[in-house]
This record gives C-alpha cells, structure tokens and sequence, in this order.
C-alpha cells in the first residue's frame, strides 16, 4: 500500500483535532446567573375599621326595619325624632346600594395574593365600583358626549 500523502490543510486540521482531543473540555458555564435576593423589608400590620362593604347584607335590611319601627313608635312622643328616625330609615334602606360591595354573593374563599417583581399581585375578582361611582361616571359621560 502506497504511503498516503496529506496536503498541508488536512495536516493542520489533523493536528488542531488531536489537540482538542487531548485538552480537557472547558466547564459549560450556565447562560443564567445567580443574583442575590434583597432582604424584605417587615409589613406594618394595620388595624382597619369597619366599613359599609364589611356588614352583612341583612345588616342594612335590618337597621332599616328598626329605624322605621323606632319611628312609628315615637311619632306621638315627639313628632321631630319620629321624623328624624324616619329619615334614617330611609337612608339605611339605600346605603348598600352606595357603599363598594362586591356582587351579591360572598366570595368563594380568601383571595390569594403573589409577589411578581416585588409587587403584590391579587388574584381575585376585580373590585366594581359602587353606585355612586357608576352614577357619576355616567353624569359625566352624558356632559362631555360620547368619546
């Protein structure tokens, strides 16, 4: 068998080849680095009061009932508390309908809230606006036209 001959090309890559071969390969290095965390800081807790969104919704039904029949009663001792009750009743009578409550039935169970870059991420359903808020949405629609 005749000695093969390689041309100078073919001798080179031979030889970077053997090279690679003989080196250990390089440790991969991953595309994604390591970051430290930024220690949280503690949460105030706050103490809320109650609001109108946070009584049951006989609440209003009731109070309402009561100021009424409070009003009834009072009307022959004096006519100016029996007028006042009366108006209360009237306003406890509508009040849930201004007040920030959600639908008609509660909530399913407690919403869940997540961190996504650092912020509080809720996910319930989204708060509806009041009457109230509807109303002057809708009176200002009605002013400044259709957009």
């Amino acid at each position: 068998m005749p000695d093969k001959r390689y041309t100078k090309v073919e001798e080179e890559i031979i030889q970077i080849l053997d090279r690679l071969e003989s080196e250990e390969p390089a440790p991969s290095r991953p595309h994604l680095r390591v970051v430290p965390s930024r220690p949280r800081r503690p949460r105030r807790i706050q103490i809320r009061r109650p609001r109108l969104d946070t009584r049951p919704a006989w609440f209003w039904l009731a109070l309402s009932f009561g100021l009424a029949a409070g009003a009834y009663f009072a009307r022959d001792i004096a006519s100016t508390l029996a007028l006042l009750l009366a108006i209360g009743s009237i306003c406890a009578f509508f009040a849930p309908l201004f007040s920030r409550r959600h639908g008609g039935a509660p909530l399913a169970g407690p919403t869940t809230t997540k961190m996504w870059r650092g912020k509080d991420i809720s996910f319930g359903p989204p708060p509806r606006a009041g009457a109230g808020d509807r109303a002057r949405r809708w009176i200002g629609n009605r002013r400044s036209g259709p957009r």
